[in-house]
């Protein structure tokens, strides 16, 4: 199948939701660790045995991904660095999606990083969020 978007199906191998992924599948949940499956170390007991470990596989679910700081649901993709995402992303958010909107947001916010102010001074204010305030230090 190819990578055509179909609502309710896995993007990648094309089952309906509820149904288990077509096995390796890409996008499959680990049932031990809750990592993706082929990156995971569970997989070679798996592959040993897939019909014993079929009982507790996890069956394709769509979550949609979601900004934490707008609730934008499935913003695009972008990519930065690192060092980038560390120097402007505040660290409640730093293991969070967000949107580019809201990465240019914070650039905007903290154009020399959000340990600095531009006097050297650390920041420490409220930001505002979908959620509610978050204290950023």
């Amino acid at each position: 199948m190819t990578n055509v978007l179909v609502k309710n199906r896995c993007p990648r191998c094309g089952v309906k939701e509820g149904e288990l992924h077509k096995y390796p599948c890409i996008m499959e949940i680990c049932p031990y660790c809750d990592c993706l499956l082929l990156d995971c170390e569970c997989i070679d007991s798996i592959n040993k045995d897939i019909e014993k470990h079929k009982s507790e596989r996890i069956p394709y679910v769509k979550i949609p991904l979601i900004c934490r700081i707008c609730g934008k649901i499935n913003p695009d993709f972008f990519m930065v660095s690192d060092k980038e995402w560390d120097k402007y992303v505040v660290p409640p958010l730093k293991e969070e999606i967000l949107c580019l909107d809201c990465f240019k947001k914070m650039v905007k916010l903290f154009p020399d990083g959000w340990r600095q102010n531009g006097n050297g001074k650390t920041v420490s204010k409220w930001m505002e969020t979908k959620w509610g305030l978050i204290w950023i230090e």
